[in-house]
């Protein structure tokens, strides 16, 4: 993001994956315990494919070029 220093990005990225770690599944096992296994799973699967869809943006994105 402009204007965001890249130590701070990077904070907030790592804040994130370890929230996803800790939160994830604890909410899959209560999900699962009100629905189904396998509807969890079928819901993971369908989740999985967003950032497959989206990896095509990553060609288009901006990258600084490197002073080698």
């Amino acid at each position: 993001m402009p204007g965001l220093a890249a130590g701070m990005g990077l904070s907030v990225v790592t804040m994130m994956g370890y929230s996803g770690i800790l939160l994830a599944p604890g909410s899959i096992g209560f999900l699962a315990e009100h629905l189904s296994l396998g509807t969890i799973y079928l819901g993971l699967a369908a989740l999985l494919l967003i950032p497959l869809l989206l990896s095509r943006l990553a060609a288009t994105a901006d990258f600084e070029p490197r002073d080698d």
